[in-house]
Parts: structure tokens; C-alpha cells; sequence
């Protein structure tokens, strides 16, 4: 079914992710400081957690454990400067 939405520009149904204490890749990239794509490349080659909802979209659960996942991509990359500083993890969602 989705090619019919791709071949006729149909975009998806608009969806939150499903699960509680779980965040967009957008909300995730605005928390680290980080472009969308960064995320999105963590996630489509399984360096960070996350999975996608029946629509298609990431979902990415925010939990402490993953929040380090996420922190650790960061400081291991020569590439990404945070345009803002890290939340501590301790963050309410």
C-alpha cells in the first residue's frame, strides 16, 4: 500500500508514536543538539534503539539506557558539535 501513497504524493497519516516515554526523531535531535539526520542514521544502521510505528515513523523509546546510547554517539563522533548543550539525563519527558 504504501507505493500508492509514494506513485500519488499521498503523505501518511500524521501519528504520534504509540508508546509511553517515547519521543519523535525530531524531538530526540532537538534534545542532543543534533540535525534529524544524525538520528536517523543511528537508527537505520541499529547504532541507538528505536522502531517504527505501523506508519512507518521512528519511535524511540527515552529511558536513561538509551539517553547514554544516544549521549555516546555524540561524543564519539569527530563529525557532530551539539548546537546546544546535552540535557542531563535525569530530564522529564
Amino acid at each position: 500500500m504504501r507505493w500508492v501513497r509514494h506513485a500519488y504524493k499521498i503523505h501518511a497519516p500524521r501519528t504520534r508514536c504509540l508508546r509511553d516515554g517515547e519521543l519523535s526523531v525530531k524531538q530526540v535531535a532537538a534534545r542532543l543538539g543534533v540535525d534529524p539526520g544524525a538520528v536517523y542514521y543511528w537508527l537505520a544502521h541499529g547504532l541507538t534503539p528505536g522502531r517504527k510505528d505501523p506508519s512507518g515513523r521512528w519511535c524511540i523509546p527515552w529511558t536513561p539506557e538509551t539517553q547514554a546510547d544516544y549521549r555516546r554517539q555524540i561524543t564519539g563522533s569527530a563529525h557532530l558539535k551539539p548546537s546546544t548543550p546535552l540535557m542531563p539525563a535525569g530530564d522529564a519527558v
